[in-house]
């Protein structure tokens, strides 16, 4: 456009704005509709890629239309806020990271702070049950420079006991929360417990003379049990000389230990008997089983080695139904007026032939007659014998007594914690098998429970020695 063009009057400028537009529509009518649409494709493509570029472009067009510089000035005003419009967006969206900034800054500084609180603040200790507070990372060392704790070391002993240099003795403890320490670098923590603890006292230096003292075999109390309450040892003492007092003393190195014998009566608080029977296995033992069973009640069997042996499916019948089996010996002689070690294999004998019939290792026995001495409990050994029963009710069945006459004797003389005496062997046992029949009910009736030596025993154990 020319300059004299762009100074004529507003009518001319209509004019040529008719003029001009007129001539833009001829050539748009003119352009073929693929040339429209390909420069509206460039023209929006302009606009997205170069936003200024097109706001520029757009304000120099609108003024060129207006000839107004008000006008120019508003449009371009408009045209740039177009154009940076998506800087603005980006500035918001920036400026709302300066709270959550802000948030996770104090947060640390408050963690970093409490944990280095309690890092470097004083801790308490307690040092020989006294409460004081020391810095941070206080070492065991620190209480030695502060006098806190000291542990004393024992005493040198003389042989009896008394004093003889003080000091020298071992050397004391320190604990921390109950374990010795020997580290005095080690860092104390809040809340330790620090305890000193003196040294043990040492003996001097001695020297010593042993001998042997032996135990002694003592028998206490009366009756129809005797148990081996205590199994003795012997014992071992010394003379000692001190080395550096000169005192000289008799000292206990091993404490005897006396075997005891304990006779008794037993006394259980209930209504309890035992019924014992001697000298089988033997024909009869068979019947004698079968009145038992009758009456659901248990009994004890003192059997003989040698019958055993002849009979041992019968031997086995007596244990396999529950009954107890204990030794009468192996051939029933009088173990006092033999040797020793003729006693001692009478036992011996005995109780493996028990054992091979019944698989029981008893140790309880009954001596033939009931005679057993005092030398032959020390002598023989304990892992033969640790009981012995005798009796309190004898119903002298071997000597032919009718049925009745043994059942009044059971019936009559019964108490609690009686031990009967009856046989299964060593002769013919009819009567004692129709006595049993009659008065086994009969004790039942009067609340009587029958029950095995070992039971007995366990009922009423033999009392305490002073």
């Amino acid at each position: 456009m020319s300059r004299d063009h762009r100074h004529t009057g507003s009518h001319g400028a209509q004019g040529g704005r008719s003029a001009h537009g007129s001539n833009e529509q001829s050539n748009r009518a003119a352009q073929p509709q693929g040339s429209i649409g390909q420069t509206r494709a460039r023209s929006a493509y302009s606009r997205q890629e170069h936003p200024l570029n097109y706001s520029r472009q757009n304000t120099q067009s609108r003024y060129s239309r207006s000839g107004t510089g008000s006008v120019y000035r508003q449009q371009e005003i408009q045209g740039n806020f177009r154009a940076y419009e998506p800087q603005r967006r980006r500035k918001q969206s920036g400026s709302k990271l300066v709270p959550v900034i802000a948030v996770v800054v104090v947060l640390i500084v408050l963690v970093g702070g409490f944990f280095l609180y309690n890092t470097f603040k004083p801790i308490d200790l307690v040092v020989n049950d006294k409460k004081v507070v020391y810095p941070a990372f206080t070492k065991v060392e620190a209480l030695f420079e502060k006098d806190l704790i000291e542990p004393d070391p024992g005493n040198l002993l003389a042989i009896d006991g008394t004093t003889l240099t003080f000091g020298e003795g071992e050397a004391g403890k320190v604990l921390v929360n109950g374990e010795e320490i020997t580290d005095r670098s080690m860092t104390l923590h809040n809340n330790d417990v620090v305890q000193t603890v003196k040294g043990a006292d040492k003996t001097e230096p001695y020297s010593d003379e042993t001998y042997p003292v032996s135990s002694e075999f003592i028998e206490v109390g009366y009756g129809a049990l005797s148990v081996l309450s205590s199994v003795g040892n012997d014992g071992e003492e010394a003379v000692r000389t001190g080395e550096l007092s000169g005192l000289v003393q008799t000292v206990v190195l091993t404490q005897k230990v006396d075997t005891v014998v304990t006779h008794y009566n037993p006394a259980p608080a209930e209504k309890l008997i035992a019924l014992t029977l001697d000298d089988g296995p033997s024909g009869y033992t068979e019947d004698v089983l079968a009145v038992l069973d009758k009456y659901d009640v248990k009994a004890t069997f003192f059997e003989l080695g040698e019958n055993v042996d002849s009979l041992p499916s019968e031997a086995k019948a007596v244990a396999d139904r529950g009954h107890q089996v204990a030794s009468h010996s192996y051939a029933h002689k009088q173990l006092n007026a033999i040797s020793t070690e003729d006693a001692i294999a009478e036992w011996q004998n005995a109780q493996d032939a028990i054992e091979r019939a019944t698989g029981v290792k008893t140790t309880v026995g009954r001596a033939p007659y009931g005679e057993y001495s005092f030398a032959l409990w020390k002598t023989v050994p304990h892992e033969l014998i640790t009981v012995l029963a005798l009796w309190n009710i004898d119903t002298n069945d071997w000597q032919g007594r009718s049925p009745e006459a043994i059942r009044d004797t059971i019936v009559q003389e019964a108490h609690s914690g009686a031990i009967i005496l009856c046989h299964d062997g060593g002769g013919e046992r009819t009567k004692t098998i129709q006595a049993l029949d009659m008065a086994i009910p009969e004790l039942q009736s009067r609340g009587y429970t029958f029950v095995t030596i070992d039971e007995l025993v366990a009922a009423s154990p033999p009392p305490a020695q002073e």
